[in-house]
């Protein structure tokens, strides 16, 4: 699975795509040791097959190393299986080194399948994103063809590769589920989903305007990887605002302490070094019209050290000569007695 992209809010991901459907125009007679017949793909062209695509797909191809990746599998009945290897792009996030899709119709193909992803960046690194992948027929209606997920074993649907899930480097897959909907637009995202159990059934129909059609979904749940921007941004932030705040343990009387320590030097410092973090922040996130929590945090910050630098102004502002520390005016006192003694009495008389 991967790579997925927060530019273009796409995802790629490979799988076995199977369909199966009954013909019964196909039946044969089996034999005990001939339960199945492969054929050839020049026969795919002679009979009848769904025309499956995948609704929000943005680049989908077959493999064909070292040759093409199918297989057309009949049965007695005149059930049809059809099955390929496909890389699927789409339009959001999923980690799938392989996967495998059980429909109503049946296919081996493989295929690479690229498509697009509506990512929300409003908790950006924080967040959690859902990638969904629609299948479905482009020119028939419910009414022609009904799409339903087929049942392996115990499994529905999907079957998952867990050994063959390749971690991207910034996102983990955290699951999937399947769910139902009904009068949907082709074009509209599919909202009112009921969330069923994982690898559930699923049968939904979807309207637009040439009619009803049935299609079938299923959503992949991703988290971001959190410690790439802990180290990188969230733990200097942290310690740069903690070190200009080390200046406001300093005595008011030490004013040259106090500008070599909190302002001339770490402060100044400090904001540069927050304007860097926050341009790198920015060099590989999405260009996006809203703050992100990362842009809020590091606003914080800014704000933090502005304080920090207002509070040392007022403070020298209002800092009299003399109204410090005891000790220091313990000392400045005992100076002036010494002056004063120094001064010759009859200076004073004249």
């Amino acid at each position: 699975m991967g790579p997925i992209s927060d530019l273009t809010d796409t995802y790629s991901f490979n799988c076995y795509f199977r369909q199966m459907w009954t013909d019964s125009r196909l039946k044969f007679n089996g034999t005990q040791t001939k339960q199945s017949l492969s054929l050839s793909m020049a026969m795919l062209d002679k009979i009848w097959k769904p025309d499956t695509y995948f609704w929000n797909g943005a680049r989908s191809y077959t493999h064909t190393m070292t040759t093409s990746n199918r297989l057309v599998r009949l049965y007695p009945d005149g059930t049809v299986l059809f099955s390929s290897r496909l890389t699927i792009k789409g339009n959001l996030p999923s980690f799938l080194e392989a996967f495998w899709i059980y429909c109503g119709c049946a296919n081996p193909i493989s295929m690479h399948i690229s498509g697009k992803c509506a990512m929300s960046m409003r908790r950006y690194p924080l967040d959690r994103q859902a990638c969904r992948l629609v299948i479905g027929s482009y020119a028939f209606g419910e009414d022609e063809l009904l799409y339903d997920w087929g049942v392996r074993g115990t499994d529905r649907g999907v079957q998952m590769d867990y050994d063959g899930i390749k971690e991207l480097a910034q996102f983990t897959m955290t699951g999937f589920q399947v769910f139902n909907s009904t009068n949907m637009t082709r074009d509209q995202t599919v909202s009112n989903l009921q969330f069923l159990s994982q690898l559930a059934h699923i049968l939904f129909i979807i309207a637009d305007n040439s009619g009803n059609y049935s299609a079938l979904e299923v959503r992949f749940y991703f988290e971001r990887h959190f410690g790439y921007f802990l180290i990188n941004f969230y733990v200097p932030c942290t310690l740069i605002v903690l070190l200009c705040w080390v200046a406001l343990w300093t005595n008011r009387e030490a004013t040259g302490d106090r500008i070599g320590m909190g302002t001339v030097r770490s402060r100044i410092t400090s904001v540069l070094t927050m304007v860097l973090i926050a341009n790198d922040s920015k060099s590989d996130a999405p260009k996006v019209n809203f703050p992100t929590a990362l842009d809020i945090y590091i606003w914080i910050c800014y704000t933090t050290l502005l304080i920090c630098m207002v509070e040392f102004t007022v403070v020298h502002y209002f800092t009299k000569f003399n109204t410090g520390d005891p000790e220091i005016q313990a000392l400045e006192r005992e100076r002036m007695r010494r002056i004063i003694r120094r001064i010759p009495k009859t200076a004073v008389l004249r």
